[in-house]
């Protein structure tokens, strides 16, 4: 019996040694989406949002809209049942664990046409807005295209992961 305690405790122990590094590097973040419309609001009020990255501001916000509206509507195109059961829910589960999100944020939605790259970004911001409220006070969400069946709760949370990770890509200065 102690053999047994031993070993437990060992694997315990030697599982939160691997594990310290990155839980440690884990910042809590606000998943909420009232933090993702708080957000939008600070947008909105900046006459100066520019991207760093390949994709212009509106193609990023309208790429965060339809992500919020397909969580409502369904998605066009959807990984195996198997897929969704075993890597997408493991990859849930370490995002969720580290409060944030890291994908391919050059990739479309699997299904749906890539967003246009001009286009007026407020407009964008306030259809944005307009998704995660609609999300917010919705009664059921349909499965992620990756993650699979997910409840309300976590939807949000995916959704305002994926908006902050796509955040990353503008820059702008408060008005």
């Amino acid at each position: 019996m102690k053999r047994r305690e031993f070993l437990k405790n060992s694997l315990a122990g030697a599982s939160a040694l691997c594990l310290a590094p990155v839980m440690t590097a884990c910042t809590a973040q606000d998943l909420s989406t009232a933090h993702a419309l708080n957000l939008i609001d600070k947008l909105k009020a900046s006459p100066h949002l520019r991207s760093v990255g390949t994709q212009t501001p509106y193609q990023i916000i309208m790429h965060c809209v339809q992500s919020v509206d397909c969580a409502l509507v369904g998605y066009p195109e959807m990984k195996a049942s198997w897929f969704q059961r075993s890597i997408g829910q493991a990859a849930f589960h370490a995002f969720s664990i580290m409060d944030t999100m890291k994908h391919d944020r050059t990739a479309p939605i699997p299904g749906m046409p890539a967003a246009e790259a001009e286009g007026d970004v407020q407009k964008a911001l306030a259809r944005l807005e307009v998704s995660f409220r609609t999300l917010q006070a919705a009664g059921e969400v349909k499965p992620h295209f990756f993650f699979g069946p997910l409840s309300h709760q976590d939807m949000e949370r995916v959704q305002v992961m994926h908006f902050l990770n796509h955040l990353e890509l503008l820059k702008w200065k408060q008005a």
